[in-house]
């Protein structure tokens, strides 16, 4: 399982499910607007929300799932 921790619009993570078709992408992030972009950028690449893409409303990695393989970021500038 991967966590895309302050995911912002979900392009990372994106990116990681549709190329490497990893098992199972969290994106995580605080801020409302952030959620809701990351769940256009699924729909654009037709990717669904399901058990194994999930979109977290939390403020750090205390909001994770456990037993994460890697948390990847790209913070912003």
């Amino acid at each position: 399982d991967l966590l895309d921790f302050g995911c912002g619009a979900g392009v990372v993570g994106t990116l990681i499910k549709k190329i490497y078709h990893a098992q199972t992408v969290y994106f995580l992030d605080v801020d409302a607007f952030a959620q809701e972009s990351t769940r256009l950028t699924l729909a654009a690449n037709n990717i669904a929300l399901d058990d194994t893409v999930q979109i977290i409303a939390g403020r750090g990695v205390i909001d994770a799932p456990q037993n994460l393989a890697a948390i990847i970021s790209n913070p912003p500038f």
